[in-house]
């Protein structure tokens, strides 16, 4: 599965770019957004079918990661401040394995996470 994720995450990375072109701010910032919606995707899907059985630390982790890139995308282009606040909320409620912060911030994390994901070809 990280083999996929890896290989997804390489050719968003690659279409970002363009041929020939330099990355400015706000791509980079898009190109971390991205990271960060792929991160949540696989740790909380959309589709209950393609959930995959994380252990807490494990899913602590892939969330403190995704926060991590959206508070990057964030510093990069204010456009993703706030999926790096909901990011920050879900890892916050995953750490003290607070159940309705939990679900408060999946929520609101897919709202915002879904179209970018579904823009890249995550989620379906």
């Amino acid at each position: 599965m990280k083999q996929v994720a890896y290989s997804l995450a390489l050719l968003i990375g690659l279409a970002a770019c363009g041929s020939g072109t330099i990355r400015n701010r706000t791509q980079d910032a898009h190109l971390n957004a991205s990271f960060a919606c792929m991160g949540f995707e696989f740790v909380f899907p959309t589709k209950s079918a393609k959930k995959i059985a994380f252990t807490s630390r494990q899913r602590l982790d892939q969330i403190s990661q995704a926060a991590g890139q959206a508070r990057t995308a964030a510093k990069e282009n204010k456009k993703w401040s706030a999926d790096a606040r909901a990011l920050d909320a879900l890892a916050a409620g995953v750490l003290d394995e607070n159940a309705a912060v939990i679900v408060a911030s999946v929520a609101q994390v897919h709202k915002l996470c879904d179209p970018l994901n579904e823009a890249n070809g995550i989620s379906r």
